[in-house]
């Protein structure tokens, strides 16, 4: 079978060249973004990020793909990642801080009047204008607030029209028809089978409504419990249409189904054979006694060119939300780097501040270790004055007096106690008189004083009793009263003795 090439388009959407691709997969998906990837051959044309690309499959064009990502290996091959065209919307951003409300043409107008460069033009709207929306917006990019704005229209789905520029975008009605059909006989060949009870619910209370509603299913699954929160001012009727919509909505388990098939629309003509998104596929278990009806939420083609008829399948009772597909793509993950690399920016910022506490709060440690060794050599310095305790017990007081102006000393001490002197000695004083030249010494005990005086005209003892031990020179000795044990004197003559 052939298969087109893909073209490789400029923003003026003339083409390039074709590239001869060793390998594509593609991936689509129902909300309401697609992604690709290319392997090109060492030597091929080199497509650089922000170029488009048109995909082709076994069913035509899948669409103009911008490249995201290009990677080149060690041997010359180039890896490109691609994204649907309706990325290009999240290269603008909705302005200000605001709340919309107005019809879903009106909303979908406003996100794609703040394109930076147009690309993309409305087309059909086939919600009808008697349904109003409110959408709040803050400074979202139009790829973010066009997907937010497409989860609240349940049972919608957008289409594209890229065979002219700029580029169309249509809101088509999902039908419940059977689309397609799958059996293990035909074009089945695997299955996997997911159920997930999380948002199971088969007794529901509402507010504003005194009893509970239960689902027909509540004696297969059991009494699985819910609450609903409500305007209690839209009245009973309403809320009782509100709260039965939503039982009947999640009164089953969500099953979601992967099927790797084979797509035979190009060999049968037949619409049965062919699996297209946001269609309803039967799915025929005989085997098992059940028949799966479901719809088409995702195709995954991993091989488009070297087996274009191979394809995984996803079907689910409710398709995934577009914030939820989005978590996935490129830009997105662009979009989170870039507010990672604000948060980071401001935590940068932060430690930056919190380093310069910390190096302040580093010289106050060294101040302060400082002043404690300062302190650590005084109280060292004190510990070693108090450590004298000898001298403390037994100099109970001591005085040392200095007068400048008369060059005069006085030291006094005053201890019952002087060394081992016991109780004979109770004063002792020491004055030094540098104007007069004086010296005086005197030691007092129970009114008994000796004395010391020296002068420049002579020194004078005064005592109750002097006693003198060693060789003895007077060169004139006048006494009243001398007492003498011996007398040597071979050295010299006695002229009067008495």
């Amino acid at each position: 079978m052939a298969v087109r090439l893909p073209r490789l388009l400029d923003s003026s959407m003339k083409e390039l060249a074709r590239l001869n691709q060793v390998s594509l997969s593609l991936d689509e998906n129902l909300s309401p973004l697609s992604t690709a990837e290319m392997v090109l051959p060492e030597g091929e044309c080199a497509a650089e990020t922000g170029q488009f690309v048109e995909l082709y499959t076994s069913h035509g064009s899948a669409g103009i793909f911008r490249v995201q990502q290009a990677e080149q290996d060690y041997g010359g091959r180039v890896t490109l990642a691609l994204e649907h065209g309706l990325t290009t919307l999240g290269d603008g951003i909705m302005p200000g801080e605001s709340e919309h409300s107005g019809t879903t043409r009106q909303l979908l107008a406003d996100i794609l009047a703040c394109q930076p460069q147009t690309m993309w033009q409305l087309g059909t709207v086939a919600v009808p204008d008697s349904r109003t929306l409110t959408w709040k917006c803050d400074h979202s990019n139009l790829l973010e607030s066009l997907c937010s704005l497409m989860d609240e229209l349940t049972g919608y789905r957008l289409t594209f029209d890229q065979s002219v520029f700029p580029w169309v975008l249509n809101v088509e009605a999902l039908t419940d028809d059977d689309g397609c059909e799958c059996r293990l006989s035909r074009n089945l060949s695997s299955l996997r089978v997911e159920e997930d009870r999380s948002e199971l619910c088969t007794r529901l209370y509402v507010s504003g409504l005194s009893s509970p509603m239960d689902a027909d299913t509540i004696g297969t699954y059991g009494v699985v419990t819910r609450y609903m929160d409500a305007d209690t001012d839209i009245g009973t009727e309403e809320l009782t249409k509100q709260g039965r919509a939503y039982l009947e909505a999640h009164k089953e388990p969500a099953i979601s189904v992967t099927m790797d098939a084979v797509d035979w629309y190009e060999a049968t003509g037949e619409p049965f054979d062919r699996f297209t998104l946001g269609k309803v596929c039967r799915v025929c278990l005989p085997d098992y006694g059940r028949t799966i009806r479901q719809r088409v939420i995702a195709l995954s083609w991993p091989d488009v060119y070297g087996q274009p008829d191979q394809v995984t399948v996803k079907l689910a009772s409710e398709s995934t939300t577009a914030v939820d597909v989005m978590a996935g793509l490129i830009i997105d993950t662009t979009i989170t780097k870039k507010r990672f690399t604000a948060d980071l920016r401001s935590q940068k910022e932060l430690l930056l501040a919190a380093e310069d506490k910390i190096t302040l709060m580093a010289t106050r440690v060294e101040v302060i270790a400082q002043e404690v060794e300062v302190n650590a050599e005084q109280i060292a310095l004190k510990a070693s004055s108090e450590e004298v305790g000898e001298l403390t017990r037994r100099m109970s007081a001591a005085e040392i007096a200095i007068d400048g102006a008369n060059a005069r000393i006085d030291l006094k001490a005053n201890q019952t106690t002087v060394d081992d002197l016991g109780t004979r000695v109770s004063a002792a004083e020491v004055a030094i008189d540098g104007a007069n030249a004086e010296i005086a010494l005197k030691v007092s005990k129970n009114g008994v004083v000796s004395a010391i005086n020296m002068s420049p005209e002579g020194v004078k003892i005064s005592a109750s009793k002097i006693e003198l031990d060693g060789e003895t020179i007077a060169n004139k000795l006048l006494g009243g009263y001398i007492d003498v044990t011996s007398i040597d004197a071979n050295e010299g003559d006695i002229t009067n003795l008495y």
